[in-house]
């Protein structure tokens, strides 16, 4: 836990998508649930980029398929990158297989369950979490960007190749890649 809260204190100005990539790939506990490893490294400069979704997103609230344990070393890790997380909502589960199984209908009470009034973004973490098909909906639903950790990455890994052309469906994070 004192590695992620390290890292992220030299870093304090991190955007979500940045910070979803961090989580992701690092190699600490947090990470051991669902994680996407790659070797892509970038710079602090565009590190600090936020995206066009959720430009002032400070104060965030947090769904995840986690136990408690790793919901609150995420919360230490977001709070210590400079977030406001205002609730972290998680659904207690252990194993890849049933995170990925979850339904529609899961996913988006999740969301439901994990939005909080005041919050600026919800950010559905977890790479297996199969969140991705439901964002822009869930955004018109919540009235605010819903960000997940795939949405996330794929946005990450676009901006470091200076973007590609927008796609749509994805919420509002993905629509508008090519800034």
């Amino acid at each position: 836990m004192r590695w992620f809260a390290q890292r992220a204190s030299k870093r304090r100005v991190w955007s979500l998508p940045t910070l979803a990539r961090q989580v992701s790939s690092s190699p600490a506990p947090l990470a051991a649930c669902c994680t996407v490893r790659d070797s892509t490294s970038h710079s602090p400069n565009a590190s600090r980029r936020q995206p066009r979704s959720a430009p002032n997103a400070k104060r965030i609230c947090i769904g995840t398929p986690y136990v408690e344990e790793l919901n609150r070393r995420e919360r230490v890790f977001f709070e210590a990158a400079g977030f406001e997380v205002l609730g972290i909502q998680g659904l207690g589960l252990r194993y890849d297989r049933e995170i990925g199984r979850l339904s529609e209908a899961a996913v988006k009470q999740l969301a439901r369950s994990a939005d909080v009034v005041g919050a600026d973004a919800l950010f559905l973490s977890c790479t297996n979490l199969p969140a991705l098909p439901f964002l822009a909906e869930l955004e018109v639903e919540l009235g605010k960007p819903v960000l997940s950790s795939n949405a996330a990455t794929i946005w990450e890994s676009l901006r470091l190749v200076d973007g590609l052309p927008a796609r749509g469906g994805f919420g509002r994070l993905l629509s508008g890649v090519a800034d």
